[in-house]
């Protein structure tokens, strides 16, 4: 999982979120870099949604905040959920395997706070190990987030195909999420920010 995706790349991601029986479609445009972290702006129809941003320390920020969506909700799930399908997870330790051969990964995520319990990882694999497929957070006994990788595709200037579909299903709300575009590389020092 931690070389899922290049270090430094610009990606432009289409989503679905259903809330209850209520569904919204939006862009995501997601810039990853070593010196800057992940950011993510969201933009619907009506403009920017919010604007978000998890430094290589974990730390998230909310960037922008817009009438559409609460700063509540771009940090405990805009934010949570860029760090958890878009950044290298802790580190993880194979725990075994599934019956179909898939291979089973653990680990906790480093508290932040002293005496805060964090959640903790249960990935599984193919069977060699090589490619991602699912992800749950679980927290105090309780599945946080279920992801399902649907999808892998290539895009130019990255040698091997990347997670480029999911599923989540987090609790209150559930997320189809589709890379259409993906340019790895560096980038320009104004679109880095």
């Amino acid at each position: 999982m931690h070389e899922a995706f290049p270090a430094v790349y610009q990606a432009t991601q289409r989503a679905i979120i259903t809330v209850g029986r209520r569904q919204f479609t939006c862009d995501g445009f997601l810039t990853a870099s070593p010196a800057e972290g992940w950011h993510l702006a969201l933009v619907s129809m009506l403009g920017l949604v919010t604007d978000v941003r998890v430094r290589n320390d974990g730390a998230t920020e909310v960037l922008k905040v817009t009438p559409l969506f609460r700063q509540d909700w771009a940090r405990d799930y805009v934010a949570r959920e860029l760090r958890w399908l878009f950044t290298p997870p802790p580190e993880l330790e194979p725990v075994g395997r599934l019956a179909d051969g898939r291979l089973v990964l653990f680990g906790w995520e480093r508290p932040k706070v002293v005496g805060l319990t964090e959640p903790w990882y249960l990935c599984t694999c193919n069977a060699d190990g090589t490619r991602w497929e699912e992800l749950e957070v679980w927290h105090a006994g309780s599945r946080l987030f279920h992801a399902k990788v649907t999808g892998y595709r290539s895009f130019p200037g990255w040698p091997r195909a990347v997670p480029s579909e999911f599923e989540v299903d987090a609790g209150t709300h559930q997320l189809q999420i589709r890379t259409v575009a993906l340019a790895a590389g560096a980038l320009p020092p104004e679109e880095a920010r």
